[in-house]
């Protein structure tokens, strides 16, 4: 789609080159930037997210339907480089590698980016009549499913992903299994859920609400809070710090 020759208007920016990236990077922040492998010298190749990665390796190629995930669109070149920035990974962000820790006095040889909940916020005595698999949980009238929170690092190699569980409605709960091995699957929601897992460094979280976006197998959905002014919510909007993230990473590390 790239066309040097073509020219757009922004009224920021004024009349400049046309560029093209998904409509997923536009409003996003540490969403990753993707570029076209044979755009080499090409200073503003077409672009997409992570999101749209994991769909493009899917489907192995563009076509009607990973185009139509990325519902691409044109941008001007000041806006393309103004979202570059804000939504591309440093490989090796400063202070998160190999490093003496100030509270425990150990060498870390890095920061973990994932941190697990393995199971709903439920009671111990509802556990032990819950039907909990890696995945999934039954219990009574609920149903819940494993999903990732994803928090953008500003400045990081990628997000801080919470392993996170969810309450879906039984309707939704049945789709989201009855399509699990189904090569499209993430066509499918997004879900309306309520967040299940109470997080550490966070308050309040249990009940959040979310929506809950599938992706292709075996990758787990991944989830939306609603833009409220809660704490986390605002961090997955609007992305933490390297400081704040280095954080959350040594108080999950000494837990």
């Amino acid at each position: 789609m790239n066309d040097p020759e073509r020219q757009v208007f922004c009224e920021r920016h004024g009349t400049s080159e046309a560029t093209f990236i998904c409509g997923h990077l536009a409003g996003a922040v540490g969403a990753g930037f993707f570029t076209a492998d044979d755009d080499d010298g090409v200073l503003r190749p077409d672009a997409w997210c992570v999101r749209c990665n994991e769909v493009l390796v899917a489907e192995r190629e563009w076509n009607d339907t990973s185009e139509g995930f990325a519902r691409i669109r044109l941008s001007c070149s000041g806006c393309y480089d103004e979202i570059r920035a804000r939504n591309e990974w440093t490989p090796s962000p400063a202070g998160v590698d190999g490093f003496t820790c100030g509270d425990c006095g150990e060498v870390h040889d890095g920061l973990p980016l994932d941190f697990a909940t393995n199971k709903p916020a439920l009671s111990d005595e509802d556990l032990a009549r819950a039907k909990l698999t890696d995945d999934s949980c039954e219990f009574a009238e609920y149903r819940f499913i494993r999903a990732c929170l994803e928090l953008p690092i500003i400045g990081g190699s990628g997000p801080l992903v919470y392993g996170i569980w969810v309450t879906l409605s039984p309707t939704s709960y049945q789709q989201y299994l009855d399509h699990r091995s189904q090569p499209r699957r993430f066509l499918d929601g997004p879900y309306f859920g309520w967040f299940a897992s109470a997080l550490p460094q966070w308050f309040n979280t249990v009940q959040l609400k979310t929506r809950v976006y599938v992706r292709p197998a075996p990758l787990r959905p991944v989830i939306e809070l609603e833009p409220t002014d809660h704490p986390l919510a605002v961090a997955q909007r609007e992305g933490i710090s390297l400081k704040r993230y280095r954080e959350l990473a040594l108080a999950y590390l000494h837990r």
